[in-house]
């Protein structure tokens, strides 16, 4: 039995704890989402004959298609890191305060996100016509759905930049007035 998006998730989530800093984490998630985007966009361009396969990754069409089967799983393992990894930010100096903030705010949009996955999952099932379609056009549920994650990773990076920017200024302040009194 295929295993779903939100298994992976979870399963991620319970097995991930950063036992130092999680901003690696965050910009390592950016980096393989826009791989990942880059790829649905070297597809496509392949399909509509604007590029040899020669750039791809997966240079066959059951290679391409096997790829982009597994990709809402691919994107459901990067969202499974981001709870543990705002966790992994006390190692950064981010408060506990600020750390709840974050997970708050974040963890009620991981639900839709998963249940997107699942979606994209099952409506994959139905063949590769209808996906490279999309493809072709450059309106398909995958592209929608990795360039969404992508920009929901880029907002998650820039509060947790800001967190780390605001934990680094508190730091320089408290040492500031230690040194004097």
């Amino acid at each position: 039995m295929a295993r779903s998006c939100r298994a992976i998730f979870n399963e991620v989530q319970s097995k991930r704890r950063f036992a130092c800093g999680g901003l690696y984490k965050f910009e390592e998630d950016e980096y393989r989402l826009s791989l990942m985007e880059l790829e649905l966009e070297r597809i496509a361009a392949w399909k509509n004959n604007e590029e040899p396969a020669s750039p791809l990754r997966h240079c066959t069409r059951e290679d391409a298609y096997l790829w982009i089967r597994e990709l809402p799983h691919g994107i459901a393992e990067q969202l499974g890191h981001v709870l543990p990894a705002l966790d992994g930010l006390k190692w950064d100096g981010v408060p506990k305060v600020e750390i709840d903030r974050l997970k708050n705010k974040y963890s009620c949009l991981m639900d839709p996100f998963i249940d997107d996955c699942d979606a994209v999952m099952i409506s994959l099932k139905s063949g590769i016509k209808a996906v490279y379609k999309g493809l072709r056009q450059r309106k398909s549920a995958v592209m929608d759905l990795t360039s969404c994650t992508s920009r929901l990773i880029d907002l998650i990076l820039s509060d947790v930049r800001s967190a780390l920017a605001e934990s680094a200024k508190r730091k320089l302040i408290a040492a500031d007035k230690g040194a004097n009194p």
